[in-house]
């Protein structure tokens, strides 16, 4: 029997190699370099975007398809430069993570925070307010919100330390370090509310200072008061630390809001409250969702009613007619 020596021809050859380098580029490109060049570019993307609320989150699957087919598209087009460009994308991560900006942890809690908001998704409602009815009393709200005060103030430091003093992301209690100070405040003060009714047929607003000296009065450390004191105290007690919060008036209740930012944080405080900050408390809670408003600009503001032991629980009466800031 005769052994083939004939040798497969150069052509066939090169052929054949470049056949392989076409069929591992083409796996190069679309498992490894488009889906890892991707991921931060929607991440990122995401969090600055508008939110249009579609339906099973169609608009942010319909973002990252597109993101997906254009830089598949590009590098098939444009191989030579697909891996530069992803070394690149590489590089400026890896920059973000050593200078503390947006870096390798940032794109993970971005998709964690967005899964999680996924699963667990929020109750916002549009902030739009046309028919604004004047309140005689408004005034009178205000200046009892006497977030200047010296009993006020000091007392707001003090609580403001107390709880969650350590988070469990340090990055986190740095990027949002005055709105957990604030959740401490809301938990002080939620714990430990108990409600009293005013004089029979008049409306009494306590100023904050009144409730808080009332409070060190106390021998059961409660506060007391009904809503509009509630409401009252707690905008006081986080504007005399720096934050941002209104009180708002619906029919025949009032309670606060906190601003938390826009879209770009929201995922963020989201998982906050709901894994870390206030987990034992929204495991309890028959209504697990957070509710919030947000105003045509984009700004977020989460509720604080006394009705919930966390940030964001349902509200007890959403017909608003106003809103009043210290």
């Amino acid at each position: 029997m005769e052994i083939s020596t004939k040798k497969v021809p150069k052509e066939d050859k090169t052929t054949n190699e470049k056949n392989l380098r076409s069929i591992f580029g083409d796996f190069l490109i679309s498992f490894i370099i488009t889906p890892l060049t991707c991921l931060p570019i929607f991440i990122f993307l995401h969090k600055i975007l508008p939110n249009f609320d579609w339906f099973f989150n169609l608009d942010r699957i319909l973002l990252f398809l597109i993101i997906f087919s254009l830089l598949e598209f590009f590098f098939n087009l444009f191989r030579k430069i697909a891996i530069w460009f992803f070394v690149i994308v590489l590089g400026v991560i890896i920059i973000g993570s050593v200078r503390g900006k947006y870096g390798f942890y940032d794109v993970y809690c971005g998709y964690r925070n967005m899964i999680v908001a996924i699963i667990d998704e929020p109750q916002g409602k549009v902030f739009d307010l046309k028919n604004i009815i004047p309140n005689p009393q408004k005034q009178e709200v205000i200046n009892a919100v006497n977030f200047s005060n010296d009993t006020v103030r000091n007392f707001a430091i003090v609580i403001a330390g107390k709880h969650f003093k350590e988070s469990k992301n340090k990055n986190y209690y740095s990027d949002y370090r005055n709105l957990i100070q604030c959740f401490s405040i809301f938990k002080e003060i939620n714990s430990n509310w108990n409600y009293v009714n005013d004089p029979r047929s008049r409306e009494y607003f306590a100023k904050a200072s009144e409730t808080v000296n009332n409070y060190k009065e106390d021998s059961n450390n409660y506060f007391s008061g009904d809503c509009d004191d509630h409401a009252i105290l707690m905008v006081a007690c986080i504007t005399a630390i720096g934050g941002t919060a209104r009180l708002v008036w619906t029919d025949g209740h009032i309670y606060p809001e906190l601003l938390i930012g826009d879209n770009s944080d929201f995922e963020d405080i989201a998982y906050l409250i709901r894994r870390e900050l206030f987990s034992n408390e929204i495991s309890k809670a028959k209504d697990k969702n957070l509710y919030y408003h947000i105003e045509k600009d984009g700004k977020i503001w989460l509720n604080l009613d006394y009705t919930e032991h966390f940030p964001g629980g349902k509200f007890l009466n959403d017909g608003v007619l106003d809103t009043f800031e210290p």
